[in-house]
C-alpha cells in the first residue's frame, strides 16, 4: 500500500525544488509569498498526516487479524469440547445398553448361537471405535486443528494419513501461529487434493536435532498447478482480493521462529516442508 502514497512526498520534493532551486520564489510578490508559504506548510502537514494515517491503518489491520485468529482459537476450543461432550453422551448410552447386550449374549450362549454373539460383539466394538476421539498430541489447539481437518478430509473422501511424534512439544509456538501455519497449509492441501483423482494427504510432524527444531511435512496430490512469481504463489480462487497471501504470511511466521518454508511441486504431487526453531 505504501507504493500508492509515495508519489505525494516525491511530488512535494519536486515542487520545492522547482521553487527554490530555479529561483522562482524570489520573483513572486510578498503577498503571494505568504500564500505560498502557507501552502508549502500545508503540503508538509499533508505528508505527515498521510503517513500517520497509513501507520494507524496498519495497526488497525494487525489488530483485526489478531482478533480474527483469536476468534478461530476460541472456535477450535468450542468445537473440541463440544465433540468431547457429544462422545461422552454416546459413551454413556453404550454403558446404559450393556445390560441388554449381556442379556442377549447370555440367551445366545444358551442356544449355542456363536455367530450371533460375534455379531453383537462386533457391533459393540464398532460403536466404541465411533466414539473414540483421536489424540494426536497434547496441545489442545493443534489437536483440534488436526481433528477438524481429518474429519473434513474424510467427508471429501480424501485419504488423510497423520503421523505425530508422541513426545512432540509445540508449547514454544503461539496458538495464533499454530492456527495460521497448520490451518492454512492443511486447508490448501485439502482444497488442492479434492479436485483430482487418487486424492490423498500425508502429514508428518516431529522434532529433530535434540528437539531444537520442529519439522512439519505435508504431501498431497493436486491437479491445477498454482501460478508462481518468484517465491510467491498466486491464488487460483476467484476472489483474489481475499486469497493468495496465505503462503507468504505462513512463510513470514516461520521465519520469525528462525525457520523456513519450502514448496516442491512435482508432477501431480506437492511436497511442503515447514520448520520451526524452538
Amino acid at each position: 500500500m505504501i507504493i500508492y502514497i509515495l508519489p505525494l512526498p516525491i511530488s512535494t520534493f519536486l515542487i520545492y525544488g522547482g521553487l527554490f532551486y530555479l529561483k522562482l520564489y524570489s520573483s513572486i510578490l510578498v503577498e503571494a509569498k505568504g500564500v505560498l508559504v502557507l501552502g508549502s506548510v500545508g503540503i508538509l502537514f499533508s505528508n505527515t498526516l498521510v503517513f500517520y494515517t497509513f501507520r494507524r491503518l496498519k495497526e488497525a489491520m494487525n489488530r483485526a487479524n489478531s482478533l480474527e485468529l483469536e476468534q478461530m482459537k476460541e472456535k477450535l476450543h468450542i468445537i473440541y469440547y463440544e465433540k468431547l461432550k457429544e462422545k461422552n453422551i454416546e459413551h454413556s448410552q453404550i454403558i446404559h445398553n450393556l445390560n441388554y447386550y449381556f442379556e442377549t449374549i447370555g440367551r445366545l450362549a444358551n442356544d449355542n448361537q456363536c455367530n450371533g454373539i460375534l455379531k453383537i460383539l462386533e457391533g459393540i466394538e464398532i460403536k466404541i471405535q465411533d466414539i473414540h476421539i483421536h489424540s494426536y498430541c497434547t496441545n489442545i489447539i493443534l489437536n483440534a486443528i488436526l481433528t477438524e481437518k481429518s474429519q473434513q478430509a474424510k467427508m471429501l473422501d480424501i485419504k488423510f494419513h497423520i503421523f505425530v511424534e508422541p513426545m512432540l512439544n509445540v508449547d514454544t509456538i503461539k496458538d495464533i501461529d499454530l492456527i495460521s501455519v497448520f490451518g492454512n497449509l492443511i486447508t490448501n492441501a485439502i482444497e488442492a487434493t479434492q479436485k483430482c483423482e487418487g486424492k490423498y494427504i500425508k502429514m508428518q510432524l516431529y522434532m529433530t536435532n535434540k528437539n531444537k527444531f520442529i519439522i512439519f511435512k505435508l504431501e498431497n496430490t493436486y491437479e491445477v498447478s498454482p501460478k508462481r512469481k518468484g517465491l510467491i504463489f498466486e491464488t487460483t480462487k476467484n476472489n483474489k482480493e481475499k486469497h493468495g497471501i496465505g503462503i507468504e504470511h505462513t512463510r513470514k511466521i516461520l521465519e520469525s521462529y528462525g525457520g523456513y518454508l519450502n514448496i516442491d511441486l512435482q508432477e501431480s504431487i506437492c511436497n511442503i516442508t515447514a520448520m520451526f526453531s524452538t
